[in-house]
């Protein structure tokens, strides 16, 4: 593609100059065949019908002053600190790991397997395949910025996922409780095991009662006078650590779908040591702290008082810890 540049003589001798800085390059300003809709200005003249983007860009540039020293000046102090946080850095592993899903199971089919004494499979309590699991690394933050909060029974780091591990507290030279222990690996595998199951009852507990509420309301004849809150549990499962070298399992983690909070705030609704919402009733999120009351009310008379979803916490969208 041909672009035809013209320079022509300007009356201001300062566009002249930068016109003839920039070395623009000169062709006759004959017109070509096919050449149309000539634009002129005070130094430049383009073909508009074959000028090329960065033809177009260098014409545009023409009238381009220099920047302030004092801007380039600050640029450069600031372009030349390296702050690097290398703490983060070398606390940033990568492990590979076999991911165990905790995965949905329909409240009816966990009660059908458990009333056939012949069924193919135990959907009772949540099962891990030793031989299973999806592959894949995990990259986990142990640095102390990567610490999403640490609560009574478990650490949480932060990523594009959380990952929880159990904990204990052991005495420090001054008497005090502060000093963060782990589990061995078989203690710190049983207790997130149980972690898991309990996940996978609170999703099935929390499938019922959309059940019920969804019945309920296609056998109604006018719609609720409110809106429904949609909320689920977060997805979930166990992530198996292997050494690279041994390739046995070296280390785990309950590794959750991460919650942005954002404008919805993180939220505890409902304690495990009570029924009632756990905000006032002007607070954000009161609703939902109703909804999953009345849920609880739902799952207990549905089993028959034997089971109901406690320590509800999360958003106005997923729930985790239960």
């Amino acid at each position: 593609m041909l672009t035809e540049f013209t320079i022509s003589r300007s009356r201001n001798p300062e566009v002249s100059a930068t016109t003839a800085d920039r070395a623009l390059p000169t062709t006759p300003s004959s017109k070509k065949r096919g050449h149309q809709h000539l634009r002129s200005s005070d130094s430049i003249i383009i073909n508009e019908t074959w000028a090329t983007p960065q033809a177009k860009k260098t014409a545009a540039a023409a009238g381009i002053v220099s920047p302030p020293r004092d801007a380039i000046h600050k640029a450069l102090e600031k372009g030349e600190t390296a702050n690097v946080d290398v703490n983060q850095v070398i606390n940033h592993v990568t492990e590979t790991i076999a991911f165990h899903p905790v995965n949905l199971c329909p409240f009816d089919e966990i009660l059908n397997d458990c009333m056939q004494s012949n069924a193919a499979e135990n959907r009772a309590a949540w099962q891990l395949d030793p031989m299973g699991g999806l592959a894949g690394q995990i990259m986990v933050n142990k640095s102390p910025k990567g610490l999403v909060g640490a609560g009574t029974l478990k650490t949480a780091y932060n990523g594009k996922v959380v990952a929880k591990q159990p904990f204990f507290r052991s005495s420090s030279t001054t008497g005090k409780l502060n000093i963060i222990q782990r589990y061995t690996l078989l203690t710190n595998l049983s207790k997130l095991f149980r972690e898991a199951n309990i996940l996978y009852w609170a999703k099935s507990l929390l499938d019922l009662t959309y059940m019920f509420v969804n019945a309920a309301i296609k056998s109604s004849a006018i719609p609720p006078p409110f809106n429904v809150p949609q909320l689920r549990f977060v997805d979930a499962g166990l992530a198996l650590i292997h050494s690279s070298a041994s390739k046995s399992v070296t280390d785990v983690y309950l590794v959750e779908e991460k919650i942005l909070c954002g404008p919805n705030k993180f939220i505890k609704f409902i304690h495990n040591h009570d029924f009632d919402p756990s905000i006032e009733s002007d607070e954000d999120g009161y609703n939902i702290a109703e909804f999953l009351v009345f849920t609880q009310h739902v799952q207990y008379l549905k089993t028959k008082g034997l089971a109901f979803i406690s320590d509800y916490q999360g958003n106005s969208s997923l729930l985790t810890d239960p």
